[in-house]
């Protein structure tokens, strides 16, 4: 009796299964995006996940570089997102039906110096009829966080000193 039961419920599952659509897309292309490509220690970016394709399910990373910006928040709940060292863990599933093409998310510039944002794909894209990317591609952009006001003058002052000095030298050395 257990056999038949379980033979059937076999079967059940077997037939669901042929019957749902596990269809794949296309290769999905994540572009990450900033709204600026120089900016100014203090001053706030936002950097967006994009992949211009309808999916109702989405589970990747973005990285970026923590002794340059700190993260700020993103345009999506908090219970879909994780702030870890270094990168920003998504695992975002639509609750009503909601299509998203990309997500948004806004930094801090800490130091000056070039910084990367990348996206990585953890778990994968997925449509609300369950259609999975057979392959993605991955993005990146870099950011150019200019020096503060106090490191240009402390760089002036440097280069002044080192003239001075060679100049000192030379005209030291130098007989009249």
């Amino acid at each position: 009796m257990k056999k038949k039961i379980c033979y059937c419920f076999t079967l059940i599952c077997i037939i669901f299964l042929m019957f749902c659509n596990f269809s794949k897309a296309e290769t999905l292309v994540l572009n990450v995006i900033s709204d600026k490509d120089k900016i100014d220690v203090g001053d706030e970016i936002t950097v967006t996940v994009d992949w211009k394709q309808k999916m109702q399910a989405a589970d990747f990373v973005l990285n970026y570089n923590q002794d340059k910006f700190e993260f700020i928040g993103s345009d999506i709940e908090e219970t879909f997102y994780k702030a870890e060292t270094s990168k920003v863990k998504v695992v975002w599933v639509s609750i009503d039906d909601t299509d998203k093409t990309k997500i948004s998310f806004k930094f801090k510039a800490l130091r000056s110096g070039n910084a990367k944002f990348s996206a990585t794909v953890d778990g994968g894209f997925a449509t609300g009829t369950l259609a999975i990317p057979e392959s993605y591609k991955m993005g990146d952009t870099m950011v150019v966080v200019n020096k503060t006001i106090g490191e240009k003058i402390g760089a002036i002052a440097i280069g002044v000193v080192v003239v001075a000095v060679v100049l000192g030298i030379i005209l030291t050395r130098k007989k009249w």
